[in-house]
C-alpha cells in the first residue's frame, strides 16, 4: 500500500508518502494541534494499481498521544476466516468495557462502524456486502487490533 499524508485538502502542502505492506499504518510524531489529511491506495507487483481511495481527515489535540498499543493476537478472536457474512468477535473481559469496531472494504470504505459496551461477543453481520476482502479494525481500552477477513458467498 501507499499511504499519502498533507496538511491540505488538495496534497501540496507537507507532503509525506509511506509504504507498507501491513493492513493497518500508524503515524508518529504528530504536530498537537494539527489538521492532517490522508488517502491511500493499492500497490502491487504487477501493472495494476488501485486508484488512491477518498481523502480522509484527522485533528490531533493539544495532548494527543503518539502510540496506540497494537493489542496481542491472542487477546481477540474473530472468527470465522473465510467467513460467510456473520464474524465474531470474541473480546475478554478486562478489555471489553468500551469497544470500537470498523470495517473497510479493499477500497478503503468503511463499510460499518459499530461501537459497544461491556461485551465479551459481538456479531458483526457483513451478509449485505459482496463477497471478496475486507479489513477488520477493532479498538478497546487496552489498544488496537487489526485483521483481514476473507467474505464468501
Amino acid at each position: 500500500y501507499q499511504v499519502q499524508t498533507a496538511h491540505n485538502l488538495l496534497f501540496t502542502i507537507d507532503v509525506e508518502i509511506y509504504s507498507t505492506s501491513e493492513t493497518y499504518f500508524i503515524l508518529t510524531n504528530l504536530d498537537p494541534v494539527e489538521s492532517y489529511y490522508w488517502k491511500v491506495k493499492a500497490i502491487s507487483d504487477t501493472l495494476y494499481n488501485s486508484d488512491f481511495s477518498a481523502t480522509w481527515s484527522f485533528s490531533t489535540s493539544e495532548d494527543t498521544a503518539t502510540s496506540v498499543r497494537e493489542i496481542e493476537p491472542s487477546e481477540i478472536n474473530i472468527y470465522p476466516n473465510p467467513s460467510n457474512g456473520k464474524v465474531f468477535i470474541n473480546i475478554p473481559d478486562e478489555t471489553s468495557n468500551k469497544v470500537s469496531v470498523k470495517v473497510f472494504n479493499v477500497n478503503g470504505q468503511k463499510v460499518l462502524s459499530e461501537k459497544r459496551i461491556k461485551e465479551n461477543t459481538i456479531i458483526i453481520d457483513l451478509t449485505k456486502q459482496v463477497a471478496g476482502l475486507y479489513f477488520i479494525s477493532v479498538q478497546t481500552n487496552e489498544g488496537v487490533i487489526n485483521r483481514k477477513i476473507i467474505l464468501e458467498k
